[in-house]
């Protein structure tokens, strides 16, 4: 179809994209809590992030456990009788598939594809959180 418009798409992935990686735009600053963190100290942390910014989950190793985003936050914020009760491991998304270091550029743009938010963790071998990626740094970085 774009071929008759006279539309060119290129024929391969960019060069920028196949080759560089992660590392290039790693953010090493990213706001964690322990699994028992409670509920407030959780709202208010995320609160103070600047938009996009999500929380992270770690054990005493730093390993990641789990993301908490202020969108699921809002889910828990109804029942007010279980929020002195409440705990970060009770509200983080387990489900949240991290980046590592040596993705190319193109691969994280396929995972950010696939997931809604708008900032994606980075793991070492070890599941030891390094940092974060944003889409807007993924774009930042790109040459169009």
């Amino acid at each position: 179809v774009l071929a008759k418009r006279d539309v060119r798409v290129p024929d391969s992935v960019p060069h920028w994209l196949r080759e560089e990686g992660v590392r290039s735009i790693l953010s090493p600053a990213t706001q964690r809590v322990p699994p028992s963190a409670p509920f407030d100290e959780v709202v208010v942390l995320l609160l103070e992030q600047p938009a996009g910014a999500d929380l992270y989950v770690t054990d005493t190793e730093g390993r990641l456990l789990g993301v908490i985003t202020l969108d699921a936050l809002k889910g828990h914020l109804p029942d007010h009788s279980l929020l002195q009760a409440t705990v970060a491991a009770d509200v983080m998304d387990t489900g949240v598939q991290p980046i590592t270091p040596d993705l190319s550029l193109a691969e994280v743009a396929a995972r950010f594809g696939h997931t809604e938010l708008d900032r994606l963790p980075v793991v070492d071998g070890g599941r030891r959180l390094l940092g974060s990626l944003s889409k807007g740094d993924l774009l930042k970085r790109g040459r169009f």
